[in-house]
């Protein structure tokens, strides 16, 4: 518990996830996870985008990530989004207290015609005291 008058800071939790995913991902799949769209954009990539988020106690907050898997088929975007949900409900160190809001979904990207599969996580992180 922090002392009175000591402030508490959470890390980017989009950058914590994207490293997290490309730290395991060569392990499973030849991808990369961003927390925006790249340019240029690859074939295939899983995309992090933070979604909301909730302060639970004084050091731990809970957001909930959205995680698109984007490819050239619907069946390689549905195996990209079940691999990072895997890696991601894998952690309990910088993230933790994984769950499921919502599995994987069809969702194509009309702009781009690119397949994407979208999935809901909710992980908590622990903050740490300002310096």
């Amino acid at each position: 518990m922090p002392a009175a008058g000591e402030y508490i800071d959470f890390p980017d939790v989009v950058d914590v996830s994207c490293d997290v995913l490309n730290a395991a991902l060569p392990a499973f799949e030849n991808v990369t996870a961003f927390g925006r769209i790249p340019k240029p954009r690859p074939a295939e990539f899983i995309l992090v985008r933070l979604a909301g988020s909730a302060r639970e106690t004084m050091v731990s907050e809970n957001y909930q990530l959205l995680l698109e898997g984007w490819a050239q088929t619907a069946t390689r975007a549905f195996r990209l989004v079940r691999v990072a949900r895997a890696i991601i409900f894998a952690q309990d160190a910088q993230l933790f207290g994984c769950s499921s809001i919502s599995g994987p979904a069809e969702l194509p990207d009309p702009t781009s015609s690119q397949e994407r599969v979208t999935s809901m996580v909710g992980v908590r992180v622990r903050g740490t005291t300002l310096a």
